[in-house]
């Protein structure tokens, strides 16, 4: 019982973001900057929790400053006609340095940040982080979670705004010829991708109650693939989420099992991060050959 409590857990950040991925996709907009929101609200999150005392205002302010980037982001792309694979990149890069030369300037340090490795030199407000049972995280984090992602199922499918996001992503001319601006379209799924991302960032920072450089762990990048996995459907992207968890589980439990102690220590956690990869491209291939 405590494994599938961990696992569901584990499964909640990778399940957002690639919430946030699969808005994305249906404008016709590959999402890569996620993996860099993911890891610029967690930093957020610490931050703001360091000065409100409050990890839900810290939360609250976490989302909105990522959405502003996330949305920002798009709003000059959409003007200036770049490629949106270059303007996602550089918003991981932004991500990086931003939490980099914040983290040196508020905390003096760039590494690892947690209440009780800066105690000595910062004063945290008490309970900053309160630390959650598994069953508690699991109401907090999981079933909140699963839910805003099974809503953009009827937001997709039966509403105005979700059938012309579809449209979108699949023939934008359409809905030019219409009158109907679809850059407003690619922009809100920006914006929706960055609020999904900041989820999974937040609930990465109070889980770990710190904030680890890089903590996403390339969770972003496994979305991806999870979206062409899921074949682009609410429902497939929350069973790849959890397949995918399984599997960095499995991979974990495989090496302490004396079969396997001839495959090299470095290779096994990567595992399904090669098994994304794979999929990632696969999937990339039959969506360029079905658009042909």
């Amino acid at each position: 019982m405590r494994l599938l409590l961990n696992v569901l857990l584990s499964s909640v950040p990778l399940m957002l973001a690639s919430a946030g991925a699969l808005i994305s996709e249906y404008a016709g907009v590959l999402a890569v900057f996620i993996d860099g929101m993911i890891n610029l609200s967690a930093f957020l999150t610490f931050l703001f929790t360091y000065f409100t005392g409050n990890a839900a205002a810290a939360c609250l302010l976490a989302c909105i400053c990522t959405a502003a980037v996330t949305l920002l982001t798009a709003w000059c792309t959409e003007k200036t006609k770049a490629n949106p694979f270059v303007t996602g990149i550089a918003l991981n890069l932004f991500s990086t340095g931003f939490t980099s030369v914040c983290s040196s300037s508020f905390f003096s340090t760039k590494g690892v940040l947690s209440p009780a490795i800066l105690q000595g030199k910062f004063s945290f407000p008490q309970a900053a982080f309160s630390s959650l049972s598994d069953q508690t995280a699991f109401f907090a984090f999981f079933i909140p979670s699963l839910l805003l992602v099974l809503a953009l199922y009827p937001m997709v499918k039966y509403t105005k705004w979700g059938l012309r996001l579809v449209v979108t992503g699949e023939a934008p001319l359409l809905l030019e010829k219409k009158g109907v601006n679809s850059s407003f379209y690619r922009s809100s799924s920006w914006l929706l991708a960055g609020v999904f991302a900041s989820l999974a960032g937040s609930i990465l920072t109070l889980r770990l109650s710190s904030f680890v450089p890089n903590v996403s762990s390339g969770r972003g990048w496994i979305a991806l693939a999870a979206v062409f996995l899921g074949r682009r459907n609410v429902f497939g992207i929350i069973a790849s989420s959890l397949l995918f968890t399984v599997a960095g589980y499995a991979a974990d439990a495989i090496q302490t099992v004396a079969g396997f102690s001839f495959i090299p220590p470095s290779i096994l956690p990567a595992l399904p991060y090669i098994a994304a990869t794979v999929v990632f491209f696969i999937g990339g291939e039959k969506n360029n050959s079905s658009k042909n």
